[in-house]
């Protein structure tokens, strides 16, 4: 099954249940007991990290109601009847606070510390309290206005969930029934916690189906489990929903199957994620106590290219994933081959450089009082994906150029100018962020519009600065005035600008291979004028004789052959032992030439 998004990690085995063996399980360190005969034949635990796997024994003392390792794996604690034991010093229990009211069950969350209570003689109150350094601090109470089964009454306990997604906690409450008369979904409520105000309704996950419903949180995803058709849907909080202006509506972002990780379907109906016998845990915990088997519920990235059509909604879902970044990458590259319109790109390029600017500004900031500043909205929290510009250059942009030096010339053309349209949206959106245009860029950038001939544009970018003035511009722009000329004089404007010396200038020219350009430019400084005798020109016929062109150091020579006449009222070079080894490789290459049209440097 390629295409199933979610699938079940290699199963953690233990002893199933038997007539001799008791099974539980702790989901706040993750661990599965498998217990014989009260302990007496041993205790076997096991969970997803292997360093808090144990293997012991202990003395039947009876009937076994709860078992659990501390989080530090040094104290169990065994509950044979309702008490409780246990300090890791001095063998008891410090009560720290209390609150007296009567309990018809509680749901806790260890990972977010999250207690939920019902309460009330209708049996219909929920009542949260959240944990934080030690203090138990109480939240409003409230009282749904539905019941979550369709059926008036107390609410049970298999209908809530506590939950974290995107580093906030959430009440999700299942309703497996129909929404109402036109509708055969149940949905999923989703109340948001914290400390500050009182639980108030977010979300709704409008499930397709009815009936018996299950959820995990996966990769900051509900997933919900369909028993009757044996599929299970995914939402995505963090995407756009329509709104009534208080609770967001999300249709499911993926409808699919759930399969072994080696692709395989599950062993037999009767058991695993949809069968009678498996057990879901939060976050994303799967166990069929019977068969002895527990699985992780992982999700997928890679197929989920094509099953979400909108792509600013694949890309978003996509930006949010761990480890996606080259699962997003390919994508972007895969978009921008398509037809995907030109505004669907720039909003995927809004999506990636938004992340990148957080993330880049985050990481800048100064330290208030020796400890980071906070990343501030969600578009900067630790799950996104970051996209650099030198990710796009390698991953996408270079394999565009690369798909279209292979295509015949009508499609070159289409190509060439579409990919400049989509390399003029990227800088737009860095520039739209404040974000600095990286070189390579900028590089891609200009010689694909020169290539594209379309210079306008080009002299826009550099007007409205989204391409700025620097060496390495000036210097990519003098090596492309062969295939615009005008480019040569904005590349020495630019110089100008720079307030770079003269000297600089010429430089770079030559390093360049820009030797024509460099001469040209010492005219239009009067350096070359016949009273300048401190000219050193041996640089230029250097620069000449390494390019390894004839055509190149033939006029070069010439050139300053006429300046000695017009100095000295000879071509010779003075003196001339300083100058043996150019007037030899002019003769060996020219020796039959000597008559040659002397080619002239034109101002």
């Amino acid at each position: 099954m390629d295409d199933a998004v979610l699938r079940l990690s290699p199963p953690i085995t233990f002893e199933g249940l038997s007539p001799v063996t008791s099974v539980f399980y702790d989901d706040v360190c993750r661990q599965v007991f498998a217990v014989r005969s009260g302990g007496a034949m041993g205790i076997v635990v096991k969970g997803p990290e292997e360093h808090f796997n144990h293997t012991f024994r202990m003395p039947d003392q009876g009937p076994i109601l709860a078992i659990k390792f501390s989080l530090d794996q040094t104290v169990l604690a065994v509950q044979h009847v309702p008490d409780t034991v246990v300090n890791k010093e001095r063998g008891s229990v410090k009560l720290m606070k209390s609150h007296s009211f009567p309990v018809n069950w509680f749901l806790y969350n260890g990972k977010t510390t999250t207690l939920l209570t019902c309460t009330g003689a209708g049996g219909n109150t929920l009542q949260p309290f959240l944990i934080r350094s030690g203090s138990l601090f109480k939240l409003a109470k409230f009282e749904l206005d539905f019941p979550p089964s369709g059926k008036p009454g107390a609410l049970n306990e298999r209908d809530f969930i506590l939950a974290e997604v995107y580093n906030q906690n959430y009440i999700l409450v299942v309703k497996h029934q129909p929404r109402g008369n036109s509708s055969l979904g149940g949905e999923i409520v989703v109340f948001n916690v914290n400390k500050d105000s009182s639980p108030t309704k977010c979300h709704i996950l409008k499930v397709e189906r009815g009936g018996k419903l299950a959820v995990n949180i996966v990769d900051n995803l509900v997933v919900v489990h369909h028993q009757t058709t044996k599929k299970s849907q995914v939402f995505d909080v963090g995407l756009p929903g329509e709104t009534d202006g208080y609770v967001v509506y999300h249709d499911a972002v993926l409808w699919t199957d759930t399969c072994l990780k080696d692709g395989e379907q599950m062993e037999s109906e009767s058991n695993g994620i949809y069968g009678q016998n498996g057990l879901i845990f939060q976050p994303d915990v799967i166990i069929d106590a019977k068969l002895g088997k527990l699985w992780l519920l992982e999700f997928d990235v890679e197929p989920v290219y094509g099953l979400i059509k909108s792509p600013t909604n694949l890309v978003n879902f996509l930006l949010s994933r761990k480890n996606a970044k080259g699962v997003v990458l390919d994508a972007v590259r895969r978009l921008l081959q398509g037809d995907c319109s030109l505004l669907e790109i720039g909003k995927v390029f809004d999506f990636v450089v938004a992340i990148y600017q957080a993330h880049h500004h985050a990481a800048t900031l100064p330290q208030v009082f020796g400890k980071p500043r906070e990343l501030g909205p969600s578009v900067a929290a630790p799950w996104r994906v970051v996209i650099i510009q030198k990710d796009m250059c390698l991953s996408v942009f270079t394999p565009l150029i690369r798909t279209l030096s292979g295509v015949q010339s009508d499609k070159y053309h289409r190509g060439q100018s579409r990919l400049s349209s989509i390399l003029v949206e990227y800088a737009r959106s860095l520039h739209n962020y404040h974000m600095p245009v990286d070189f390579f860029v900028l590089e891609l950038l200009a010689t694909t519009l020169i290539r594209d001939k379309a210079f306008q544009l080009l002299h826009q970018l550099l007007q409205y600065g989204t391409i700025r003035d620097s060496k390495q511009m000036a210097c990519l722009l003098l090596s492309l005035s062969n295939d615009y000329p005008p480019a040569e004089q904005i590349a020495l404007d630019m110089l100008k600008r720079l307030n770079t010396a003269n000297e600089q200038i010429l430089e770079i020219l030559l390093n360049k291979g820009q030797i024509f350009t460099a001469l040209r430019f010492l005219r239009k400084l009067g350096l070359l004028q016949p009273s300048n005798a401190a000219l050193d020109i041996r640089k230029y016929l250097d620069a000449a004789l390494a390019s390894n062109n004839k055509m190149v150091f033939f006029p070069v020579f010439k050139f300053f052959e006429q300046r000695n006449l017009k100095m000295y009222g000879s071509p010779q070079f003075k003196p001339p032992e300083q100058y043996e080894v150019y007037v030899k490789k002019y003769k060996e290459m020219f020796l039959e030439a000597q008559d040659s049209e002397v080619v002239v440097i034109n101002s």
